[in-house]
């Protein structure tokens, strides 16, 4: 039963797709690569800087002063994710954002389309820190970015200070059906070469708890990002390796996930879709129960880009309240 509903989706996406190839151009169905000077010109401001790592030119913006926070995002997603908390963010900390490989305006090297590498992902981040002399930080990630931090908190325990997981990869599920979907065949056929801006404004729809709050120009900026060259590769590679990686729930987490020393927040939207809060999120309040974890009842997958002054309220809380524990100062109060 399932094999045929899946066949019957892949039939209405093929016919969708055919229908849309004789009605519009090439910019909507998203036949035709971004540029880098495009991506630039539209999104790219006075604090992007461009530092070579691991064969690829990776886009960061450092801003701020005092201790040092690290904001990585998820699949699909880029730097820009975070805009809402950077005004405030930056009169008390040190804010350093990444475009991780394969994401963004940082892309990837044409040796490294074929299969995610997740090594390559954890040593840029590694090598950016270096870059910026970066000996201590908080970690603070969404998604798969919230998976790099508890995961990098892990292995390197005396270079991270603090995580933040929001909605994060962390214990143990299965995924669901319409994120498979963009691996299955022909799909996945298709999408090195098509993208059309519907299915993004849809994808973006699905991850916030209210679309509503979803801003002008947020779906035309995810669009024009995945089609930067080697990012719809990248988009179905790290797709792939959810899949591989997935495991029923009650099965054993990776290592490292329990037993953090750091201390530890989460955020997590209600209406995620994606991870949900049950029973992800409440296996982290089980886990760590001196923690402080903060749900958010009309939220999605990204809270923090759909609800920014709420989540960063909460967030500032958190760090002014753990900044005395590692011994930091008044600038950060």
């Amino acid at each position: 039963m399932n094999r045929k509903k899946h066949f019957s989706t892949v039939v209405v996406l093929l016919l969708l797709l055919t229908g849309m190839l004789m009605l519009t151009g090439c910019s909507w169905l998203g036949l035709q690569n971004s540029t880098l000077d495009e991506l630039k010109q539209a999104y790219a401001n006075n604090e992007s800087e461009f530092i070579p790592v691991n064969g690829m030119n990776v886009h960061i913006r450092d801003e701020g002063d005092g201790p040092v926070l690290v904001l990585l995002h998820g699949v699909l997603a880029s730097l820009h994710t975070w805009d809402g908390w950077i005004p405030e963010l930056t009169k008390h900390y040190r804010v350093i954002r990444i475009d991780l490989p394969g994401f963004g305006m940082t892309g990837l090297p044409k040796e490294k389309l074929d299969k995610f590498d997740l090594e390559l992902v954890k040593d840029t981040v590694l090598k950016v820190l270096k870059n910026r002399q970066v000996s201590k930080v908080t970690l603070i990630g969404n998604s798969f970015g919230g998976y790099l931090s508890w995961r990098l908190a892990a292995d390197y325990p005396d270079l991270v200070e603090r995580v933040v997981a929001i909605d994060a990869r962390s214990f143990p599920q299965e995924w669901p059906w319409k994120l498979r979907s963009l691996t299955w065949f022909p799909v996945r056929l298709l999408t090195p070469h098509i993208a059309p801006l519907p299915f993004v404004w849809y994808g973006v729809h699905e991850v916030y708890g209210d679309g509503s709050r979803v801003a002008k120009g947020t779906v035309l900026r995810y669009h024009r990002m995945l089609l930067y060259d080697g990012n719809r590769d990248a988009m179905i590679n790290i797709i792939d390796w959810l899949k591989e990686t997935a495991r029923p729930f009650e099965s054993v987490p990776e290592e490292g996930l329990i037993g953090l020393k750091q201390p530890i927040m989460t955020m997590w939207g209600k209406k995620d879709k994606w991870i949900p809060f049950d029973p992800i999120g409440l296996r982290w309040q089980k886990e760590y129960p001196n923690g402080v974890h903060k749900v958010y009842e009309d939220a999605g997958h990204i809270p923090m880009e759909e609800i920014p002054e709420k989540t960063l309220k909460d967030l500032l809380e958190f760090l002014k309240t753990t900044d005395s524990q590692l011994g930091y100062g008044s600038k950060s109060k």
